[in-house]
Protein backbone atom coordinates (compact mmCIF):
# COMPACT_ATOMS: atom_id res chain seq x y z
CA UNK A 1 0.00 0.00 0.00
CA UNK A 2 1.18 3.49 -0.79
CA UNK A 3 -0.01 6.67 0.83
CA UNK A 4 -2.65 8.40 -1.21
CA UNK A 5 -4.93 11.45 -0.98
CA UNK A 6 -8.28 11.05 0.72
CA UNK A 7 -10.99 9.88 -1.64
CA UNK A 8 -14.61 10.78 -0.99
CA UNK A 9 -15.86 7.64 -2.67
CA UNK A 10 -15.39 4.25 -1.11
CA UNK A 11 -14.83 2.73 -4.53
CA UNK A 12 -14.11 5.63 -6.84
CA UNK A 13 -12.94 3.42 -9.66
CA UNK A 14 -16.44 2.10 -10.26
CA UNK A 15 -17.67 5.33 -11.80
CA UNK A 16 -20.85 5.19 -13.82
CA UNK A 17 -21.50 1.99 -15.72
CA UNK A 18 -20.97 2.10 -19.45
CA UNK A 19 -21.64 -1.61 -19.80
CA UNK A 20 -18.64 -2.22 -22.00
CA UNK A 21 -18.28 -5.99 -21.83
CA UNK A 22 -15.28 -7.68 -23.41
CA UNK A 23 -16.35 -10.47 -25.69
CA UNK A 24 -13.74 -13.20 -26.15
CA UNK A 25 -11.28 -12.22 -28.85
CA UNK A 26 -7.55 -11.92 -29.51
CA UNK A 27 -5.92 -8.51 -29.16
CA UNK A 28 -4.70 -7.12 -32.51
CA UNK A 29 -1.16 -5.83 -33.04
CA UNK A 30 -2.54 -2.32 -33.59
CA UNK A 31 -6.00 -0.83 -33.27
CA UNK A 32 -7.82 2.49 -33.50
CA UNK A 33 -11.01 2.81 -31.47
CA UNK A 34 -13.88 5.27 -31.09
CA UNK A 35 -16.68 5.15 -28.53
CA UNK A 36 -19.75 7.33 -28.12
CA UNK A 37 -21.91 6.98 -25.00
CA UNK A 38 -25.14 8.69 -23.91
CA UNK A 39 -26.13 8.60 -20.26
CA UNK A 40 -29.35 9.73 -18.60
CA UNK A 41 -30.05 9.59 -14.90
CA UNK A 42 -30.70 11.28 -11.61
CA UNK A 43 -28.00 13.23 -9.79
CA UNK A 44 -25.14 12.24 -12.10
CA UNK A 45 -23.03 15.11 -10.69
CA UNK A 46 -23.28 13.45 -7.24
CA UNK A 47 -24.68 16.41 -5.31
CA UNK A 48 -25.17 15.47 -1.63
CA UNK A 49 -28.80 14.81 -0.73
CA UNK A 50 -28.71 17.74 1.68
CA UNK A 51 -28.08 20.13 -1.23
CA UNK A 52 -30.16 18.41 -3.90
CA UNK A 53 -32.83 20.47 -5.62
CA UNK A 54 -35.12 19.81 -8.55
CA UNK A 55 -32.84 21.81 -10.84
CA UNK A 56 -29.75 19.65 -10.27
CA UNK A 57 -31.40 16.25 -9.99
CA UNK A 58 -31.72 15.17 -13.66
CA UNK A 59 -28.79 14.99 -16.04
CA UNK A 60 -27.90 14.07 -19.60
CA UNK A 61 -24.23 13.23 -20.23
CA UNK A 62 -22.51 12.54 -23.54
CA UNK A 63 -19.03 11.00 -23.67
CA UNK A 64 -16.89 10.65 -26.81
CA UNK A 65 -13.65 8.66 -26.72
CA UNK A 66 -10.99 8.08 -29.36
CA UNK A 67 -8.06 5.81 -28.69
CA UNK A 68 -5.33 3.63 -30.10
CA UNK A 69 -3.26 0.63 -29.09
CA UNK A 70 -0.03 -0.75 -30.51
CA UNK A 71 1.52 -4.10 -29.58
CA UNK A 72 4.71 -5.28 -31.19
CA UNK A 73 7.20 -8.09 -30.57
CA UNK A 74 10.81 -8.10 -31.74
CA UNK A 75 12.50 -11.33 -30.81
CA UNK A 76 11.89 -11.73 -27.07
CA UNK A 77 11.21 -8.01 -26.56
CA UNK A 78 7.60 -6.77 -26.28
CA UNK A 79 6.36 -3.20 -26.52
CA UNK A 80 2.81 -2.06 -25.74
CA UNK A 81 1.38 1.45 -26.08
CA UNK A 82 -2.21 2.56 -25.42
CA UNK A 83 -3.67 6.07 -25.52
CA UNK A 84 -7.04 7.78 -25.40
CA UNK A 85 -8.72 11.18 -25.50
CA UNK A 86 -12.06 11.52 -23.69
CA UNK A 87 -14.56 14.37 -23.96
CA UNK A 88 -17.36 14.43 -21.40
CA UNK A 89 -20.24 16.89 -21.69
CA UNK A 90 -22.99 17.60 -19.14
CA UNK A 91 -26.06 19.16 -20.75
CA UNK A 92 -27.20 21.00 -17.61
CA UNK A 93 -23.91 21.68 -15.80
CA UNK A 94 -21.40 23.13 -18.26
CA UNK A 95 -18.81 23.90 -15.57
CA UNK A 96 -18.05 20.19 -15.06
CA UNK A 97 -17.49 19.47 -18.76
CA UNK A 98 -14.01 18.12 -19.31
CA UNK A 99 -11.51 16.65 -21.78
CA UNK A 100 -9.04 14.10 -20.45
CA UNK A 101 -6.07 12.34 -22.03
CA UNK A 102 -4.44 9.07 -20.99
CA UNK A 103 -1.63 6.79 -22.09
CA UNK A 104 0.15 3.65 -20.94
CA UNK A 105 3.57 2.54 -22.23
CA UNK A 106 5.14 -0.79 -21.29
CA UNK A 107 8.35 -2.45 -22.49
CA UNK A 108 8.86 -6.06 -21.41
CA UNK A 109 12.56 -6.69 -21.98
CA UNK A 110 14.76 -9.77 -21.97
CA UNK A 111 18.53 -9.32 -21.61
CA UNK A 112 19.29 -13.04 -21.25
CA UNK A 113 17.02 -16.01 -20.55
CA UNK A 114 17.68 -15.40 -16.83
CA UNK A 115 17.60 -11.58 -16.80
CA UNK A 116 14.16 -10.14 -17.55
CA UNK A 117 12.13 -7.12 -16.54
CA UNK A 118 9.90 -4.28 -17.62
CA UNK A 119 9.95 -0.52 -17.95
CA UNK A 120 6.70 1.41 -17.91
CA UNK A 121 5.15 4.87 -17.75
CA UNK A 122 1.54 6.04 -17.69
CA UNK A 123 -0.70 9.08 -17.44
CA UNK A 124 -4.23 8.74 -16.04
CA UNK A 125 -6.65 11.63 -15.85
CA UNK A 126 -10.18 11.39 -14.49
CA UNK A 127 -12.88 13.60 -13.00
CA UNK A 128 -14.40 12.64 -9.66
CA UNK A 129 -17.51 14.77 -9.14
CA UNK A 130 -18.63 12.91 -6.03
CA UNK A 131 -17.53 15.21 -3.21
CA UNK A 132 -18.28 15.15 0.51
CA UNK A 133 -18.81 18.89 0.92
CA UNK A 134 -21.22 21.49 -0.49
CA UNK A 135 -18.62 22.72 -3.01
CA UNK A 136 -20.06 22.17 -6.48
CA UNK A 137 -19.83 23.68 -9.93
CA UNK A 138 -16.35 22.65 -11.01
CA UNK A 139 -14.67 19.62 -12.56
CA UNK A 140 -12.63 17.80 -9.90
CA UNK A 141 -9.62 16.62 -11.87
CA UNK A 142 -7.42 13.78 -10.60
CA UNK A 143 -4.20 13.48 -12.62
CA UNK A 144 -1.65 10.71 -11.97
CA UNK A 145 1.72 10.32 -13.71
CA UNK A 146 3.85 7.32 -12.78
CA UNK A 147 6.78 5.26 -14.01
CA UNK A 148 8.51 2.07 -12.90
CA UNK A 149 11.47 -0.20 -13.65
CA UNK A 150 11.48 -3.84 -12.51
CA UNK A 151 14.05 -6.60 -12.94
CA UNK A 152 13.98 -10.34 -12.21
CA UNK A 153 16.90 -12.79 -12.10
CA UNK A 154 16.21 -16.51 -12.34
CA UNK A 155 18.50 -17.95 -9.66
CA UNK A 156 17.72 -21.62 -10.15
CA UNK A 157 14.70 -23.37 -11.60
CA UNK A 158 11.53 -21.76 -10.20
CA UNK A 159 13.30 -19.26 -7.90
CA UNK A 160 13.76 -15.61 -8.88
CA UNK A 161 15.25 -12.57 -7.17
CA UNK A 162 13.25 -9.40 -7.93
CA UNK A 163 13.83 -5.68 -7.46
CA UNK A 164 12.40 -2.44 -8.74
CA UNK A 165 12.01 1.31 -8.39
CA UNK A 166 8.99 3.54 -9.05
CA UNK A 167 7.84 7.13 -8.81
CA UNK A 168 4.42 8.75 -9.04
CA UNK A 169 2.74 12.13 -8.81
CA UNK A 170 -0.96 12.68 -8.13
CA UNK A 171 -2.52 16.14 -8.35
CA UNK A 172 -6.13 17.18 -7.81
CA UNK A 173 -7.95 20.42 -8.65
CA UNK A 174 -10.75 20.19 -6.13
CA UNK A 175 -12.01 23.15 -4.13
CA UNK A 176 -8.88 22.44 -2.03
CA UNK A 177 -6.22 21.35 -4.59
CA UNK A 178 -3.56 18.90 -3.43
CA UNK A 179 -0.37 17.43 -4.79
CA UNK A 180 1.50 14.25 -3.82
CA UNK A 181 4.83 12.79 -4.93
CA UNK A 182 6.14 9.33 -4.06
CA UNK A 183 9.40 7.47 -4.71
CA UNK A 184 9.72 3.79 -3.85
CA UNK A 185 12.13 0.88 -4.08
CA UNK A 186 11.44 -2.80 -3.54
CA UNK A 187 13.31 -6.10 -3.35
CA UNK A 188 12.24 -9.66 -2.75
CA UNK A 189 11.99 -13.22 -3.95
CA UNK A 190 9.48 -15.07 -6.13
CA UNK A 191 8.68 -18.75 -6.69
CA UNK A 192 7.08 -19.61 -10.06
CA UNK A 193 5.77 -23.12 -10.69
CA UNK A 194 5.60 -24.85 -14.04
CA UNK A 195 1.83 -24.17 -14.23
CA UNK A 196 2.27 -20.42 -13.82
CA UNK A 197 1.27 -20.21 -10.16
CA UNK A 198 3.55 -18.03 -8.04
CA UNK A 199 4.37 -16.93 -4.48
CA UNK A 200 6.07 -13.54 -3.97
CA UNK A 201 7.53 -11.77 -0.94
CA UNK A 202 8.71 -8.14 -1.15
CA UNK A 203 9.96 -5.39 1.12
CA UNK A 204 8.89 -1.95 -0.12
CA UNK A 205 10.30 1.38 1.04
CA UNK A 206 8.44 4.56 0.06
CA UNK A 207 9.31 8.21 0.63
CA UNK A 208 7.13 11.09 -0.44
CA UNK A 209 5.64 14.49 0.19
CA UNK A 210 2.24 16.11 -0.22
CA UNK A 211 0.71 19.53 0.06
CA UNK A 212 -2.76 21.08 0.07
CA UNK A 213 -3.92 24.63 -0.63
CA UNK A 214 -6.06 24.41 2.50
CA UNK A 215 -2.93 24.33 4.70
CA UNK A 216 -0.22 25.79 2.38
CA UNK A 217 2.22 23.40 4.10
CA UNK A 218 4.20 20.60 2.45
CA UNK A 219 4.62 17.48 4.59
CA UNK A 220 7.05 14.58 4.20
CA UNK A 221 6.26 10.95 4.92
CA UNK A 222 7.88 7.51 4.83
CA UNK A 223 6.27 4.12 4.59
CA UNK A 224 7.58 0.57 4.93
CA UNK A 225 5.60 -2.39 3.59
CA UNK A 226 6.10 -6.14 3.99
CA UNK A 227 4.09 -7.74 1.17
CA UNK A 228 3.21 -11.40 0.42
CA UNK A 229 1.21 -12.36 -2.70
CA UNK A 230 -0.02 -15.72 -4.00
CA UNK A 231 -1.27 -16.38 -7.55
CA UNK A 232 -2.85 -19.76 -8.30
CA UNK A 233 -3.64 -20.94 -11.83
CA UNK A 234 -6.51 -23.33 -11.17
CA UNK A 235 -7.27 -24.22 -14.78
CA UNK A 236 -7.54 -22.59 -18.17
CA UNK A 237 -9.45 -19.35 -17.51
CA UNK A 238 -9.74 -19.83 -13.73
CA UNK A 239 -7.36 -18.18 -11.24
CA UNK A 240 -7.20 -17.19 -7.58
CA UNK A 241 -5.14 -14.45 -5.93
CA UNK A 242 -4.47 -13.53 -2.32
CA UNK A 243 -2.26 -10.96 -0.61
CA UNK A 244 -1.43 -9.52 2.79
CA UNK A 245 0.66 -6.43 3.54
CA UNK A 246 1.83 -4.94 6.81
CA UNK A 247 2.40 -1.18 6.56
CA UNK A 248 4.12 1.34 8.83
CA UNK A 249 3.58 5.00 7.96
CA UNK A 250 5.36 7.96 9.55
CA UNK A 251 4.79 11.61 8.68
CA UNK A 252 6.63 14.79 9.63
CA UNK A 253 4.20 17.55 10.57
CA UNK A 254 5.78 21.00 9.93
CA UNK A 255 2.99 23.02 11.56
CA UNK A 256 3.44 21.29 14.93
CA UNK A 257 7.06 20.20 14.62
CA UNK A 258 6.04 16.68 15.56
CA UNK A 259 5.36 13.34 13.90
CA UNK A 260 2.18 11.45 13.11
CA UNK A 261 1.82 7.89 11.98
CA UNK A 262 -0.14 4.68 11.82
CA UNK A 263 0.42 1.01 11.10
CA UNK A 264 -1.79 -1.90 10.15
CA UNK A 265 -2.69 -4.58 7.64
CA UNK A 266 -3.93 -4.64 4.07
CA UNK A 267 -5.34 -7.95 2.88
CA UNK A 268 -7.49 -9.29 0.11
CA UNK A 269 -8.19 -11.95 -2.43
CA UNK A 270 -9.94 -12.57 -5.72
CA UNK A 271 -11.34 -15.52 -7.62
CA UNK A 272 -11.98 -15.67 -11.35
CA UNK A 273 -13.86 -18.84 -12.25
CA UNK A 274 -14.60 -19.89 -15.82
CA UNK A 275 -17.68 -22.03 -16.32
CA UNK A 276 -19.86 -23.21 -19.17
CA UNK A 277 -17.36 -22.33 -21.86
CA UNK A 278 -16.86 -18.55 -22.01
CA UNK A 279 -18.83 -17.39 -18.94
CA UNK A 280 -16.99 -16.28 -15.78
CA UNK A 281 -17.62 -15.38 -12.16
CA UNK A 282 -15.35 -12.91 -10.37
CA UNK A 283 -15.32 -12.33 -6.61
CA UNK A 284 -13.08 -9.76 -4.90
CA UNK A 285 -12.52 -9.15 -1.19
CA UNK A 286 -10.27 -6.41 0.21
CA UNK A 287 -9.37 -4.58 3.40
CA UNK A 288 -7.42 -1.39 2.63
CA UNK A 289 -5.53 0.92 4.97
CA UNK A 290 -4.49 4.20 3.32
CA UNK A 291 -3.12 7.60 4.27
CA UNK A 292 -5.51 10.47 3.53
CA UNK A 293 -2.92 13.18 2.93
CA UNK A 294 -4.74 15.37 5.47
CA UNK A 295 -3.88 16.59 8.97
CA UNK A 296 -7.14 15.13 10.25
CA UNK A 297 -8.25 12.42 9.69
CA UNK A 298 -4.85 10.82 9.11
CA UNK A 299 -5.91 7.52 7.51
CA UNK A 300 -8.89 5.54 6.23
CA UNK A 301 -9.83 1.87 6.36
CA UNK A 302 -12.05 0.32 3.70
CA UNK A 303 -13.65 -3.12 3.55
CA UNK A 304 -14.96 -4.07 0.10
CA UNK A 305 -16.76 -7.05 -1.44
CA UNK A 306 -17.45 -7.26 -5.18
CA UNK A 307 -19.29 -9.99 -7.09
CA UNK A 308 -19.47 -9.89 -10.89
CA UNK A 309 -20.68 -12.74 -13.10
CA UNK A 310 -20.40 -12.46 -16.89
CA UNK A 311 -22.58 -14.71 -19.04
CA UNK A 312 -21.35 -15.23 -22.61
CA UNK A 313 -24.75 -15.91 -24.15
CA UNK A 314 -23.34 -16.52 -27.63
CA UNK A 315 -20.40 -15.60 -29.80
CA UNK A 316 -21.82 -12.07 -30.22
CA UNK A 317 -23.66 -11.31 -26.96
CA UNK A 318 -22.83 -11.15 -23.25
CA UNK A 319 -24.63 -10.16 -20.06
CA UNK A 320 -23.00 -8.95 -16.83
CA UNK A 321 -24.20 -8.28 -13.29
CA UNK A 322 -22.01 -6.35 -10.87
CA UNK A 323 -22.55 -5.62 -7.18
CA UNK A 324 -20.16 -3.89 -4.78
CA UNK A 325 -20.57 -3.42 -1.05
CA UNK A 326 -18.04 -1.27 0.81
CA UNK A 327 -17.63 0.37 4.20
CA UNK A 328 -15.08 3.07 4.98
CA UNK A 329 -14.02 4.51 8.34
CA UNK A 330 -11.52 7.26 9.14
CA UNK A 331 -8.99 7.46 11.98
CA UNK A 332 -6.23 9.65 13.35
CA UNK A 333 -8.36 12.69 14.13
CA UNK A 334 -6.60 15.62 15.79
CA UNK A 335 -9.71 16.66 17.73
CA UNK A 336 -13.04 15.31 18.89
CA UNK A 337 -14.54 15.72 15.43
CA UNK A 338 -17.24 13.46 14.06
CA UNK A 339 -15.65 10.11 13.19
CA UNK A 340 -17.03 9.61 9.72
CA UNK A 341 -18.44 6.24 8.61
CA UNK A 342 -19.52 5.65 4.98
CA UNK A 343 -21.36 2.72 3.41
CA UNK A 344 -21.49 2.31 -0.36
CA UNK A 345 -23.67 0.08 -2.53
CA UNK A 346 -23.31 -0.19 -6.31
CA UNK A 347 -25.38 -2.49 -8.51
CA UNK A 348 -24.98 -2.54 -12.29
CA UNK A 349 -26.47 -4.62 -15.10
CA UNK A 350 -24.99 -4.57 -18.60
CA UNK A 351 -25.60 -6.08 -22.03
CA UNK A 352 -23.18 -6.20 -24.98
CA UNK A 353 -23.87 -7.13 -28.60
CA UNK A 354 -21.20 -7.38 -31.28
CA UNK A 355 -23.06 -7.70 -34.60
CA UNK A 356 -19.94 -7.09 -36.71
CA UNK A 357 -16.21 -7.57 -36.27
CA UNK A 358 -15.50 -3.85 -35.86
CA UNK A 359 -18.71 -2.75 -34.09
CA UNK A 360 -20.13 -3.43 -30.63
CA UNK A 361 -23.22 -1.96 -28.94
CA UNK A 362 -23.66 -1.75 -25.17
CA UNK A 363 -26.44 -0.87 -22.72
CA UNK A 364 -26.48 -0.70 -18.95
CA UNK A 365 -28.30 0.31 -15.77
CA UNK A 366 -26.65 1.32 -12.49
CA UNK A 367 -27.74 2.34 -9.00
CA UNK A 368 -25.26 3.86 -6.53
CA UNK A 369 -25.97 4.91 -2.95
CA UNK A 370 -23.74 6.10 -0.13
CA UNK A 371 -24.94 6.32 3.45
CA UNK A 372 -22.91 8.29 5.98
CA UNK A 373 -23.08 9.90 9.39
CA UNK A 374 -21.75 13.03 7.62
CA UNK A 375 -24.77 14.92 6.24
CA UNK A 376 -22.80 16.19 3.22
CA UNK A 377 -21.63 12.70 2.23
CA UNK A 378 -25.06 11.07 1.70
CA UNK A 379 -25.58 10.49 -2.03
CA UNK A 380 -27.84 8.40 -4.29
CA UNK A 381 -27.85 8.20 -8.07
CA UNK A 382 -29.34 6.15 -10.92
CA UNK A 383 -28.07 5.94 -14.48
CA UNK A 384 -28.95 4.35 -17.81
CA UNK A 385 -26.29 4.21 -20.53
CA UNK A 386 -26.13 3.22 -24.18
CA UNK A 387 -22.92 3.26 -26.21
CA UNK A 388 -21.41 2.28 -29.53
CA UNK A 389 -17.80 1.17 -29.95
CA UNK A 390 -15.94 1.02 -33.27
CA UNK A 391 -12.51 -0.56 -33.67
CA UNK A 392 -10.31 -0.96 -36.69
Amino acid sequence: MQAQPIRCLLVTSIGLCTSSICLAQDLPESEITATYAVQNGSNLSYVPDALLTEGNNTHHVETATVGFSVRTKQGMQRLMLDGSLVNRSFESTQTVNAVTSNYNLLWQWVATPRWTGELGASRRESFDTLVSSPFQGQANSVLTNDSHFDVAWQVDGPWRLIAGVAQARTATTRSAPSDQNTRSANAGIRYVSGTGSSLTFKQISTDGDFSSSSTSVRSDFTQRDSDIRFHWVISDGSTADAYTTYSENSRNHPSTGGKQGFDGWNAGGSLTWSFGGLSTLQIDLAHTLAATGLDSPLFSETDRVTVGPVWQIGSKTALTLHHTWAQQTFGGYSSNALHRLDKLRVTALGFAWKPYKHLSLNAGLQHLSRESNDLYAVVATNAATISAHISY
